[in-house]
This record gives C-alpha cells, structure tokens and sequence, in this order.
C-alpha cells in the first residue's frame, strides 16, 4: 500500500508540474523582434526569457579536410575525360512504320476531350469565398487587438550629393513620419516609441536604423486561434452539407 501511495503522489506531483509549467507558458508574452541596419536585416522571435535569432543564418564554416576535397573535386571537373562520340541511331524502316498504327480523327477528339480539366466558374461557391474572406478580415482584427509594440525605435539621417535634394528628402520624411505615426497609434498599442528624423548636409550617404518589437500573451493567441478554427470548421461543414444537398 505504501508504494501504490508513493506512486500516486508522485503521479500527482508530476501532473502539478505540468499544469503549472502550462500555465507559466500560456502567460508568457510571445516576441518578434525586427531591426534594420542600413541594407542589413536581423530578425528574432522569443518566448518570455527565451530569443532565437532566425535571420540571418549563421553559416558554418566548413573544416580544412573538406575544403581540400571540395578543391581536388573542382579540379577533375575542370579536366574531365575526353567522351567517345556516340552515332545516332538510325531512322526506322518503312516496315516499322506500317507496324504503327495511325490514330483516327474520333480518337484525337476524344482525347482532347478527356484532357480537358474538370471544373471551372460553375464550380466556385461565391458565397462560401465571401464568408472565408470576413473570416480572415475578422481573425486579423482580433489578432491587431492582442497584439501590443513594445517597441519602435527610428533614428534616420538624411544625407545626399547635393543640398536641395537633402532638404526636400528631409520635409518629404518629417511629413510621412508625421501622417504615419498617429494611424500607427490608433491601430496598435505602442509602449515605447523614438522617432528622430535629421539631416546632415555634409554626408553624402543616409543613414537609417529601425528597431520594432512586437508582443503578444500566449493564450490570448491561442483563443483567437481555436476561434478562428471552429469558426472555419463550421463553415466548411456547412458548406459540405448545402455541396451535398444540391
């Protein structure tokens, strides 16, 4: 009795575990995170603590062994082996020919018939697209809901050959700055925010560096998820049902 109670306790402890890690997990905030560095590009996703850079790859340098065979290969490649020239087969005979028999003009166009595709305009269910399409429309806005920028740093320096050209280049990104960010901020909530926008007219190259985080709670994405599912589960039974009605 002693050891069947020990068991169940540590079953009990076990499950405990894991339905506190589940939890912790579902509380956690999921992360992507972006930045631009001039013409590079640097992408990361995480969960709470945890952060995997996925672009770019690190790429493995190969050893000195493989190297040396890679060059050894590269060399028989570039002095390959002079090839015996091959005769062409010859044409078939007139009696061959005969042999073949000639297909008939009914054959051709049945043929043609049955390579014709199945299907078309008659086949799309309007109404069945049209309710997909509110689907999605509907799953992205719960999902711009949960989503939240911890995030957006913009520091730009505007620089060319010529002054005019920086002047102008410099107003024309003040402006778009100026009309992006409030639509920015009504769309999503921004936690933290640095937009600086200059210009320096002694460069002759611009300068620019975007950082843009973005999270959301784990179990907020799984019930828009679920959501989403069941909802396009019912619709495609239903669209099931009226396919097999009709």
């Amino acid at each position: 009795m002693k050891i069947l109670l020990w068991v169940l306790m540590g079953l009990g402890g076990l499950l405990l575990f894991l339905l506190i890690l589940l939890i912790l997990v579902l509380l956690l905030p999921a992360r992507v995170r972006i930045q631009l560095r001039q013409e590079k590009f640097f992408l990361w996703a995480g969960l709470g603590p945890f952060r995997l850079r996925l672009l770019p790859w690190k790429e493995k340098k190969p050893p000195k062994e493989k190297k040396a065979k890679k060059q050894k290969k590269s060399e028989k490649r570039e002095n390959p082996k002079p090839q015996k020239e091959e005769t062409p087969p010859s044409p078939p005979s007139q009696a061959e020919r005969a042999k073949v028999p000639e297909k008939t003009a009914p054959q051709i166009r049945k043929e043609k018939e049955s390579t014709i595709p199945s299907g078309g305009m008659e086949k799309l269910d309007i109404p069945y697209i049209m309710d997909l399409i509110h689907l999605g429309l509907s799953a992205m806005e719960q999902f711009r809901r949960a989503l939240r920028i911890d995030r957006f740093l913009l520091d730009c320096v505007i620089a060319t050959e010529d002054a005019a050209k920086t002047a102008m280049a410099y107003g024309a990104a003040a402006a778009g700055v100026g009309m992006f960010l409030p639509l920015l901020e009504e769309s999503l909530r921004v936690r933290e925010k640095d937009i600086q926008i200059t210009c320096d007219f002694e460069k002759t190259e611009s300068q620019i560096f975007l950082e843009i985080q973005v999270s959301a709670l784990v179990f907020q994405l799984l019930i828009i998820g679920i959501k989403v599912l069941r909802e396009f589960l019912r619709l495609r039974k239903q669209h099931d049902q009226e396919a097999v009605s009709v």
